[in-house]
This record gives C-alpha cells, structure tokens and sequence, in this order.
C-alpha cells in the first residue's frame, strides 16, 4: 500500500526509502496532521499481554523493514563497511513512525519534515564518510586507483562528471554536501 507506490517512482534505492517517507508526509498533509500509522496505532493500543496481536504488528513492521533493508543492500558499495543494514532499515521505520506521531500531536507537518531531514543528514554522512576515505588513502600515495575509485563513487553520488572532482579533496565534497541528490 506504501512501499509499491513509492518504489514505482524511480529506481534510486535511496530515492526509493525517501519516496516512501514522502508518500506519509503526503497521508499527514491530506488529513490535515490527523493521520496515524494505523500499524503504530495498533502496537501503541493493544494491551501488551495481548502477545499474538503484537506479534502480527510485528511480523508488518518486519516487512516494512525488510522492504527498506532490500534498497540499503542495493546500495551498501556506498556506505561505510560494517553499516548494520538492518539497524538503519529499522531507524528508518522509527524515524517514520516518530515523525507522523508527532505531527498528529503537534497539529503541523513540522516534526515529520524535520525527523526526514535529520534521516538524511545521517545517510549523507555515512556516505561522505567513505568518500573522505577514499580520498585519505588516494592522499596517503600510492593509492591512486582507490582515490580514482572514490571520485568515480562521487560522481555518481552527487550527479557530477568524474572530471569536476578530479585533483578535488574533502573540501569539494564538503562543498557538495549541501547540494546531495536526496
């Protein structure tokens, strides 16, 4: 209901987990910051003794999860090795959830936009912090190709020709943080 209308839109595994975001952010905005994940609504609501009824919310929320940890996978080249993919696909779903419970109290879409916008603060900075690697080793010497290879990754991260980024250092991609394609 979520996630297929969100992945139809691009292909971009990253774009894809912020589609997803946006298509709540659009359910919060339509129902004027009344909406409520129905699954949140149930886990907040059903008696905790009543453990079969959580463990089918839960067995949903692994989907969801799932769902987001299949893109994460498609991208873990361009996170930093050792990245718990499922601990950021489940950050993920509790940036979601926080973010519509507490738009629905606070009346405004505010703190959705802002819990999104710190999520993907978090993935540049993964992402930068390869890059920064890459760029540390290619400036130790002797390691050009893995210096050749991180600028051919920021290129494709930030959408840029590979010969814009050469010769370029942490300074450029610190420059181009702000401009990051998600």
């Amino acid at each position: 209901m979520v996630v297929d209308p969100a992945f139809a839109t691009t292909d971009d595994p990253i774009k894809r987990i912020f589609a997803i975001l946006g298509g709540y952010r659009e359910r919060i905005l339509q129902t004027q910051c009344r909406y409520g994940c129905p699954l949140g609504r149930l886990a907040l609501e059903i008696d905790p003794e009543n453990r079969p009824a959580h463990a089918l919310i839960a067995e949903t929320f692994q989907g969801w999860i799932i769902a987001i940890r299949e893109c994460l996978e498609q991208v873990k080249k361009q996170l930093p090795k050792g990245t718990d993919r499922d601990a950021l696909a489940t950050y993920v779903l509790s940036v979601m959830e926080g973010g519509v419970m507490l738009s629905r109290s606070y009346g405004t879409v505010e703190p959705f936009d802002k819990t999104v916008a710190q999520l993907r603060v978090h993935f540049r900075l993964l992402i930068l912090q390869l890059l920064l690697l890459f760029f540390e080793l290619g400036a130790d010497g002797g390691l050009i190709g893995l210096a050749r290879l991180g600028i051919r990754l920021a290129a494709r991260v930030f959408h840029l020709p590979q010969h814009l980024l050469v010769g370029a250092g942490a300074s450029l991609i610190l420059q181009l943080f702000a401009h990051f394609p998600f």
